[in-house]
């Protein structure tokens, strides 16, 4: 019974109920005060946000004071990660113990966030459940936690000088998923823009701090907007965002889970503002700015027609435009070509749920397959993740692994066709899955793949291979090399499952900050060895952050710069290097998108030849 639970059959695990969230977040506002619990011991408070704001108000005056920087950046935001995945298993695992029982207590400190939250070493933790039934699923309000992050990320990577974030993750673990936000010096009266009561009060109180909101909202082309449901204010984002004057004088901004705007809704999707967004990559490209309570209670309906036609061009433009172009693409042999395909996608702005509308517009069987295999994989982790709640609430007490390491190896037997539910998973389960969940009215699959067992379509070793990154199963070096050999011949057994982990979903800052120490002190080093490995090691980091926020300006510009100047010192003559100068000034004048593509053509013709480690972008 807790081998192998399917959608069709299994559903959703429902939980105890809790308070409503505000206007359908996850996130809520909760990141303020100290918490409550009578005594109870919250670990020791590393001053997260006090050392990252210290951090990022640091110099950049010279190569020294940047790299000195940036490595302080990157250590806090490890260590960040590092605690957060840590206490955040252990949160996941005791879900279902008693609250005497658990080793990190929950905490009441108000706000209307739905859920249960906890509080230790200075990071506040929520569940993103959907405790009322708001979305429609736990998977939907996971969704939303993903908005959450993201719109932070665009918020952040705007870089709007005085304006100051928390540092969050996300952790996925046994089919649960928690946000971790570091704790900010808030008070009960610190709000001065957006709302924190559903649109009831809409407060935009400080001159300056509207000032900067219209600098975001230009940064990322969000409509100012009327905002409210009893009161209306004229605001930038959505009513439920919040700006904040903090005890140390600084702006803090909190709650960016609707910071894009939503598509226009489904009528069989309830609430969809709440979690089916238009991404930020596009909203930024799109020619008009654009609400971001556009189909909600919050704002007018003056304001749903841009975002209409915007989601009208995305489908009718960019998808169609997309997936023609993929068959111009070079197939990745030394990267996976999941990852490949879905941070392109990701750059042009296009959600995951539309990968299929792109594969039918894509001719090359290598790039149709790799797109089916990654929808699979996805699907595979959705029913994953309903298995995982299942016995997470059928063993109650339990901290045991055996029970997950089951549900694991018999998903896993049953993909690769050794099991009685294999005809049933290929054949039914996983096409009726890709129609709900990737499916925009053309089919997803084929007539001819419809007509056949959908194992057939897929690289198996492959497609095993992207669950494990996607949903942190690992096997052992054994197992994965039997199953490159022979899928089909190889049957999973629990001894072959190394780790089943967390999944962390962390803002680009490590990526980042790793990706500009490394191109800083590659260029001081006089070894060229060293030089080389940190320029290495500087390339993967870029495509690392820009795989978690593909259009930040910060990362894609500094990456240009470091892309030129690499040509340049692999140029084989003076005169080559003065036109790479040339083409570098004159890059200065378009967008940085665009700069970045034109930096990375120019550099990939002249340092593959000179440098083997420059990355298929």
């Amino acid at each position: 019974e807790l081998t192998y639970v399917t959608v069709e059959n299994g559903g959703e695990t429902r939980h105890s109920q809790q308070e409503k969230p505000a206007s359908g977040g996850v996130s809520g506002s909760g990141v303020r005060g100290s918490g409550g619990g009578g005594g109870v011991k919250r670990g020791v408070d590393p001053k997260w946000n006090e050392r990252f704001q210290r951090i990022l108000d640091m110099p950049e005056a010279d190569p020294v004071t940047s790299v000195a920087k940036f490595e302080a950046l990157s250590e806090l935001a490890h260590d960040f990660i590092t605690v957060a995945q840590r206490l955040g298993e252990i949160i996941i695992t005791e879900t279902f113990l008693d609250v005497k029982d658990k080793t990190i207590p929950p905490v009441n400190i108000g706000g209307v966030a739905g859920g249960q939250k906890f509080m230790h070493n200075g990071i506040l933790f929520k569940y993103a459940l959907d405790w009322q039934g708001i979305y429609g699923s736990d998977e939907r309000a996971m969704k939303a936690a993903g908005h959450e992050l993201k719109g932070l990320m665009s918020m952040y990577c705007s870089q709007a000088k005085g304006v100051y974030f928390p540092m969050m993750a996300l952790i996925d673990y046994r089919g649960y998923r928690l946000v971790a936000i570091s704790l900010l010096p808030l008070g009960k009266n610190s709000l001065i823009y957006g709302s924190n009561d559903a649109g009831a009060t809409v407060l935009d109180k400080i001159p300056e701090f509207s000032k900067k909101m219209k600098f975001l909202g230009a940064k990322l082309n969000l409509k100012e907007h009327w905002a409210g449901r009893r009161q209306f204010k004229k605001l930038v984002g959505p009513v439920d965002i919040e700006g904040h004057k903090g005890d140390d004088g600084r702006f803090y901004m909190l709650d960016f889970a609707r910071t894009m705007p939503p598509e226009p809704p489904l009528l069989t999707v309830r609430n969809a503002y709440l979690f089916r967004l238009l991404r930020p990559e596009f909203v930024k490209a799109y020619k008009v700015p654009l609400s971001s309570d556009a189909f909600s209670n919050f704002g007018r309906t003056e304001d749903d027609g841009d975002v209409s036609d915007a989601a009208k061009h995305l489908h009718e433009v960019i998808i169609p435009t997309f997936g023609a172009s993929l068959d111009t693409k070079p197939f990745p042999r030394r990267s996976s070509p999941h990852s490949v395909a879905t941070q392109i996608a990701h750059r042009q702005g296009i959600n995951f749920r539309y990968l299929g509308s792109v594969r039918s517009y894509v001719m090359r069987e290598d790039w149709r397959q790799v797109l089916l295999e990654e929808m699979i994989a996805r699907c595979f982790r959705t029913i994953m993740r309903i298995n995982m709640r299942a016995a997470m609430q059928m063993q109650k007490q339990s901290l045991a692994d055996t029970p997950y390491k089951i549900i694991v190896a018999t998903m896993l037997n049953t993909v690769l066709g050794h099991l009685e539910a294999s005809e049933r998973f290929w054949t039914k389960e996983i096409p009726e899955l890709l129609e709900k969940n990737f499916g925009t009215g053309k089919p997803v699959l084929s007539s001819s793949e419809r007509d056949v067992p959908l194992v057939s379509a897929v690289n198996m070793a492959r497609l095993i291979g992207r669950i494990q990154q996607l949903t942190g199963i690992k096997l052992t070096p054994e197992a994965n090399e039997l199953i490159e050999q022979d899928p089909f011949a190889y049957e999973i057994i629990k001894p072959d499952i190394a780790s089943i982990s967390a999944v962390v979903k962390p803002m680009n800052i490590v990526a980042h900050a790793q990706a500009r120490s490394a191109d800083l002190r590659g260029w001081m080093h006089s070894n060229s060895n060293a030089k080389q490995r940190l320029f290495a090691v500087a390339d993967t980091m870029y495509n690392r952050a820009l795989a978690i926020t593909p259009a930040s300006e910060v990362t894609l510009s500094a990456y240009s710069q470091f892309l030129f100047n690499l040509a340049n010192i692999c140029a084989p003559a003076a005169e080559k290097r003065a036109d790479l100068k040339k083409s570098f000034e004159l890059c200065k004048t378009i967008n940085v998108e665009s700069r970045f593509e034109r930096a990375y053509s120019i550099a990939l013709g002249i340092i593959t030849t000179e440098r083997l480690f420059l990355r298929p972008w």
